[in-house]
């Protein structure tokens, strides 16, 4: 349109032009010596040519605006949609909204999901563990979080490829692995479930020795478990924006009880976060016993007139509730009144009691116990937080189920099924520790071997079962001898290693001694009957620093001392000789 208007006005020019130009050729013609039609044939050509260059000359010519106006305006970027930039909207367009993959979790969220996962790297084993969301419309993984970043970066590698193996999971439910003969350790299994979260957990090792494959199969599922309960909570926006904000700290509880790697602290911080969310004066922990069908307070809060192993009485408030095959997820009394029965026993310390809350905590359908939340004011406590505590229940049970878990094979895996006494990896990671301590502290570290005396011939006559018995007895005569800061182990066949930190040579011997004269005395029942076994034992005593001068010459030292003590009759103790008195001993001094 611009054009058109440039080149009608370029024709009018031209038009003018062309009239002026023939007034001229007139003007300078005056004898008339060209004839007037030539003169006028020429004038209209003239005339058509300068209008025609003129009009084509002026459509050319566009105005800045227009110019401007031509030029496409500058536009941003916004995940791939092309949108004007602000500065360039004539009109205000109406807001739109626009969706977006996934919701960025808060710094809390993503600090617990991190905190987590570390924390399962750290019992597990491996070099990293990974948390995928599934996004069921794409058929995607996204890995949202990891226990070294956050936001994590998968860059190893497997066989068969590590997304075939998390799809795998995630789809049938089902933990799965990489190939044996692979050197890298990959284990993966399901999070979550159908219309809440969903995606996978994987554990990796770059090394396949460097942890517990068997450990990690059994742990990986109980800790997805665990940790669909997490991020159930931390998703389920409807029950924060229900509580007002409240939920954050239920996310810094299952915080605090999730750092808890023992059962009296996991015990300690489950009442600390239950005040933490309710805002309650006082907190009890409950255990319940199915098979004795009884409940023992195992833990409180400071200043709570209950003390830990205090009976609850069955027709108490929390005994009743435990006992009731249809209790509720939560008890709530906002207005506590004696008239309705005393919490724990009619032998409780009398107290001011405002209000009550009580949560069941279970695994499975296998009750384990409750906790149970006091206020000293009318109302301190309502349904609300009733609710809150309720959903920090399914956080606290987890946590205690597996934390039993982890200790019940932590304890297999470093005590002699037999004796009970700690196993030889046990016994070699303790001495590590003891000479690392000596470089600090310098303190003395000191080592008893014990081997009993003719083994073999008490299982001859008696059979192994009858040598069981002796071992047993003999483990505990030890166990009987030493300080609760030693360690006895088993540490092959008949052969005890006690460990005694802080204790010179002179010590240990006299300890060696001690026990000496209980094996000699044990009188051992024979699984036949009849008379009683009995057994000796000899010993070889070494410490470091006075018999040897390097850490890992000391179980070398006490060896060559029990040794010793064969040769001289056994049913005796020996030392192993400091390097002075070998040079005195053998007139080199």
């Amino acid at each position: 349109m611009t054009a058109l208007l440039s080149y009608q006005k370029g024709v009018r020019v031209g038009i003018v032009s062309g009239l002026v130009i023939t007034a001229l050729a007139f003007t300078l013609d005056p004898y008339a010596v060209h004839p007037f039609h030539l003169k006028m044939i020429a004038g209209v050509i003239v005339l058509a040519i300068v209008s025609a260059v003129a009009g084509d000359s002026f459509s050319g010519v566009v105005a800045p605006s227009a110019v401007a106006a031509k030029t496409a305006a500058p536009t941003r970027s916004v995940r791939g949609l092309e949108t004007p930039a602000r500065s360039q909207r004539a009109v205000p367009e109406p807001r739109r909204s626009l969706a977006i993959d996934a919701e960025p979790e808060s710094n809390v969220e993503q600090e617990t999901l991190s905190r987590f996962l570390r924390e399962m790297r750290d019992q597990v084993g491996g070099d990293e563990v990974v948390l995928w969301r599934y996004l069921r419309d794409t058929d995607e993984l996204v890995p949202i979080s990891s226990a070294s970043s956050p936001i994590p970066k998968v860059t190893f590698e497997t066989n068969p490829p590590l997304e075939s193996l998390v799809h795998w999971a995630v789809q049938q439910g089902l933990p799965t692995t990489n190939y044996d003969t692979e050197s890298s350790f990959f284990l993966t299994a399901a999070v979550g479930k159908e219309g809440r979260f969903h995606g996978a957990l994987g554990v990796y090792a770059e090394d396949r020795e460097s942890l517990s494959r068997e450990r990690a199969k059994i742990f990986l599922p109980r800790y997805a478990t665990r940790l669909t309960l997490l991020v159930d909570m931390l998703s389920d926006g409807k029950e924060t924006r229900r509580y007002r904000g409240k939920a954050d700290k239920i996310v810094v509880a299952a915080q605090k009880i999730q750092k808890a790697q023992d059962l009296p602290a996991l015990d300690a911080a489950i009442c600390e976060s239950a005040l933490d969310v309710t805002g309650g004066t006082r907190c009890a922990f409950i255990r319940w016993n199915e098979a004795e069908d009884n409940a023992v307070v195992e833990s409180v809060t400071p200043l709570h007139t209950i003390e830990p192993g205090f009976s609850v009485a069955a027709d108490s408030i929390i005994g009743k509730f435990l006992r009731n095959p249809d209790r509720p997820r939560m008890a709530v009394r906002e207005t506590y009144r004696k008239s309705e029965g005393l919490p724990f026993s009619p032998l409780e310390a009398s107290r001011k009691i405002g209000s009550l809350a009580i949560v069941p905590l279970v695994v499975d359908d296998e009750l384990i116990g409750a906790v149970c939340v006091e206020g000293d004011e009318d109302g301190q406590l309502t349904a609300v937080e009733g609710e809150l505590l309720s959903m920090l229940a399914p956080v606290a049970s987890v946590a205690l189920k597996n934390v039993e878990q982890l200790q019940d094979v932590t304890q297999k895996s470093n005590h002699d099924a037999l004796t009970g006494l700690a196993n030889r990896r046990q016994f070699e990671d303790r001495l590590r520790h003891h000479l690392l301590e000596h470089a600090r502290h310098r303190q003395p570290v000191s080592l008893i071997l014990l081997d009993i005396d003719m083994f073999k011939t008490v299982n001859d006559i008696f059979g192994h079962q009858g040598g069981d018995e002796v071992l047993k007895e003999v483990a505990r005569a030890a166990e009987q001898t030493i300080r609760e800061i030693d360690l006895c182990a088993r540490y092959g066949g008949e052969e005890l290693a006690i460990l005694l930190p802080q204790t010179n040579l002179a010590g240990a011997s006299r300890t060696a001694e001690r026990l000496r004269e209980a094996v000699a005395n044990l009188r051992v029942p024979p699984p036949s009957g009849g008379a009683p076994i009995t057994v000796t034992a000899s010993f070889g005593v070494a410490s470091y620093t006075e018999s040897v001068k390097a850490g890992d010459l000391l179980f070398p030292a006490a060896d060559m001392a029990l040794y010793q003590a064969k040769s001289a009759g056994r049913n005796c103790v020996r030392q192993a000789m400091s390097r002075s008195a070998f040079l005195k001993g053998t007139g080199t001094a």
